[in-house]
């Protein structure tokens, strides 16, 4: 019988901070029975994940998290922790037979694993954007490194300003720099810290981390390629069309969704940003200059790579996307136009500024060329006057 959950908790932490050895974890032999059970359960949560043919991301994310977690669960220390995994993975089997059988909560819970909204793929996504080069922030505490403020890279601080692209409101760019339940006393020049003292610098630097990691939760995190000096790739180039074709109501193999699995797929659009770097001039192909692959544009893109900020990226919403309201309905993003057509929009201001451009350095040729020919008529009318004056005489 295994030890109460105080005492678990207790042996946990002394393990953590090094007091006590780890204790070695000791498998238990399974009967054929459970044996049987668990490798029928196995099989009964593949055979349900193979129904799913609309949508072949979500099939192949299921299947990879089903092997996954019968694998990483494969060691057994106790009879207790057995029958918890066994009644987990019966809980995970009546939400794939539900989903089958069209239910809308299990089908939106299942979209926002698979395409990054919560769990490990959006972690993952998260530790991209983290990566992104920012300039580093010095520690409030000299000596300790560890007292450094968190840093926002450019395009968190994007996701996190920008309306639509957090589960609350836009954040305002202040408050990254002061958050709001930081006490004036953190400015020595206050009247509060004259009055009551200095906040301490360590419990400034925990709420600072406090509430980035509330907006850390709160963001929605873009898909697939953003582009720019930095990639942040998500999960494939593809992504937004994909969910856009689902919305609309075709699957991946020719079948027409119903209106439930595509508002699924529109309220899974209305928390997916489309983030894209708009930071200097494009290429005809609606490729951004900051990504092309010559030498002297990577060359380029080097010396400014510590000059991108938030306002070098530009997002929007699908116009299928469906966001909650206020009164815990559903609404249509203002949005009109779908991706191709963005992109062709995009390609003739490419080709309408090559044209302006064009128009300009002609233009003063054009003037020139007029005032040579004013000048030309002007000397030919007093050449006939004077031809005038002569035969007179």
């Amino acid at each position: 019988m295994s030890d109460p959950l105080h005492i678990q908790l207790i042996q946990k932490r002394l393990v953590r901070i090094g007091a006590i050895p780890k204790p070695k974890t000791i498998p238990i032999q399974l009967s054929s029975y459970q044996r049987y059970q668990t490798l029928a359960l196995y099989r009964s949560m593949l055979k349900e994940t193979r129904k799913i043919k609309y949508d072949r991301h979500l099939h192949e994310w299921f299947s990879n998290w089903i092997r996954s977690s019968f694998k990483k669960n494969r060691v057994v220390t106790s009879e207790d922790s057995l029958q918890t995994k066994l009644r987990r993975a019966n809980r995970e089997l009546r939400c794939l037979r539900s989903l089958n059988e069209g239910s809308a909560s299990d089908l939106h819970r299942a979209l926002r694993y698979a395409y990054g909204r919560v769990g490990p793929l959006r972690h993952e996504i998260l530790q991209h954007i983290m990566a992104q080069p920012s300039p580093p922030t010095p520690p409030l505490i000299k000596g300790n490194p560890r007292s450094a403020p968190p840093r926002y890279p450019p395009i968190l601080a994007h996701l996190l300003t920008n309306h639509h692209h957090t589960t609350d409101q836009p954040v305002r760019p202040k408050r990254l720099e002061s958050p709001p339940s930081l006490s004036p006393r953190a400015d020595p020049t206050s009247e509060d810290a004259h009055l009551y003292g200095p906040l301490s610098k360590r419990r400034e630097n925990n709420i600072r981390w406090r509430y980035y990691g509330e907006l850390v939760n709160q963001v929605h995190v873009p898909l697939g390629s953003i582009g720019g000096p930095y990639q942040v790739v998500g999960i494939a180039p593809d992504a937004i069309e994909r969910l856009e074709r689902l919305a609309m109501g075709t699957g991946d193999d020719g079948s027409k969704l119903g209106r439930s699995v595509r508002r699924a797929y529109s309220r899974i659009l209305g928390a997916t940003p489309i983030t894209r770097y708009h930071h200097g001039a494009t290429d005809t192909d609606g490729h951004d200059a900051g990504v092309l692959s010559t030498e002297k544009e990577n060359a380029s893109n080097d010396e400014n790579k510590t000059q991108v900020g938030r306002r070098d990226y530009a997002s929007r919403l699908s116009p299928l996307a469906v966001q909650p309201n206020t009164r815990g309905g559903l609404v249509r993003s203002s949005h009109s136009l779908p991706s191709w057509a963005e992109r062709w929009l995009q390609k003739a201001s490419v080709m309408e500024t090559k044209e302006t451009r064009r128009t300009a350095e002609v233009e003063p040729l054009r003037k020139l060329r007029r005032k040579m020919l004013i000048a030309m008529w002007a000397a030919l009318s007093e050449c006939r006057a004077l031809d005038d004056c002569i035969v007179g005489l």
